[in-house]
């Protein structure tokens, strides 16, 4: 069973109406120990109407050399009840969680040529791998981060975006793509850039199926890394 441990907010930055970051402290001042890329799963506290916890998982995407604070990202999903308690968790507000999970996140310093693409919310997932010592510590020819995102939904503003990444990543290697209203994502655009030799893939786990089809056909030897948020099963 999961060591239960607990956490809490010590400063919020309001960023719109639907999202907030947490930044947390573990209380009794231990190490998280956790890698860049990896999550917490959170107790809310609540239960659903057949009893159930109501738990939710949430990446770190803060640094990876500071263990006792951490970084979180809440968007609040229409209807969510654990997404609605996060949202508007105050400062001193407390929480038990379990945690580290993820077993794709870099254990080793990262080499050669490197995406990190997110889909949707997956963007706190990747902001963990480029904010992590893997990424820091390693010797990577090219770099890229790319977020695959709804124009509707507004997580992380880009101009936070900009704030959240390390002063040593340069702002160029960041790709933005639109998903379409309507019909299927092209991948095209990214055609001129050096294909991954790794990629750490998050988020919609539909879109990064295809993500990872698509950059299998460019390179068969690409080493993919999942870290599914929903669409866990193929659709």
């Amino acid at each position: 069973m999961a060591q239960r441990r607990y956490a809490k907010v010590i400063n919020r930055i309001e960023l719109n109406e639907q999202s907030v970051l947490l930044d947390c402290e573990v209380i009794d001042n231990t190490d998280l120990n956790f890698r860049g890329g990896q999550y917490l799963i959170i107790d809310t506290g609540l239960t659903t109407q057949d009893g159930k916890a109501v738990k939710r998982a949430y990446s770190i995407l803060s640094r990876d050399d500071e263990q006792r604070q951490f970084r979180l990202a809440v968007y609040q999903i229409q209807n969510g009840k654990g997404s609605c308690h996060m949202r508007h968790l105050p400062i001193g507000g407390e929480f038990d969680f379990s945690g580290p999970w993820g077993r794709e996140a870099p254990e080793k310093p990262l080499s050669g040529n490197v995406w990190v693409i997110a889909s949707e919310t997956g963007i706190t997932s990747a902001l963990g791998v480029i904010n992590g010592k893997a990424r820091k510590l390693g010797q990577i020819n090219d770099l890229k981060l790319i977020w695959i995102k709804s124009s509707k939904a507004e997580f992380i503003p880009i101009q936070v975006l900009r704030e959240l990444l390390p002063p040593d990543f340069n702002f160029e290697d960041f790709v933005e793509l639109n998903l379409p209203e309507q019909g299927s994502l092209s991948l095209k655009s990214l055609a001129h850039l050096p294909y991954p030799d790794r990629a750490y893939i998050a988020g919609d786990g539909n879109l990064n199926r295809f993500v990872g089809e698509y950059l299998r056909t460019q390179n068969t030897t690409v080493t993919l890394h999942f870290e599914h948020f929903f669409n866990r099963v193929s659709s």
